[in-house]
């Protein structure tokens, strides 16, 4: 339902730093992985990858893996979600211009919905509502 999409966006525009966001994401794609191949594919493990150690070149790694990877599967999303956490979005040094702060929850957000897009309608709901259990728990876990 569109309040579930509205709820998992909002929550992804609370969770800060943006490593949070991803690392909540990879756990709700996780969550929901019909098939263990998923937790082996690239752009999982390079999200994955960055939450545990976020540097510069562990992002710039996920976002070259999503960047040719295949937009139809969650964890390309979840590559790019880690790859626009930060650094520049041009690379011309006349002109920098820093990667936009919402580039990262729209690429979690949409890894999220596509995981539980094959799911039966009852079970994508149940999925989604525990994926928003668990980021409302690190929302007011923060400090």
């Amino acid at each position: 339902s569109s309040s579930v999409v509205f709820s998992v966006l909002w929550l992804l525009r609370q969770l800060r730093p943006r490593r949070e966001a991803v690392g909540w994401a990879c756990g709700s794609v996780k969550g929901s992985a019909n098939e263990s191949s998923q937790l082996r594919d690239e752009g999982f493990l390079a999200a994955e990858a960055w939450v545990r150690d976020p540097d510069e070149q562990k992002m710039r790694a996920a976002l070259e893996t999503g960047t040719r990877g295949d937009k139809a599967k969650p964890t390309t999303w979840l590559a790019l979600s880690a790859g626009w956490a930060g650094g520049m979005l041009s690379s011309n040094p006349k002109m920098p211009v820093p990667m936009p702060q919402y580039l990262t929850a729209r690429a979690a957000r949409i890894a999220i919905l596509l995981s539980t897009q094959a799911m039966p309608e009852a079970e994508r709901s149940a999925q989604l509502r525990g994926c928003i259990d668990e980021g409302i728990k690190l929302a007011e876990d923060r400090p």
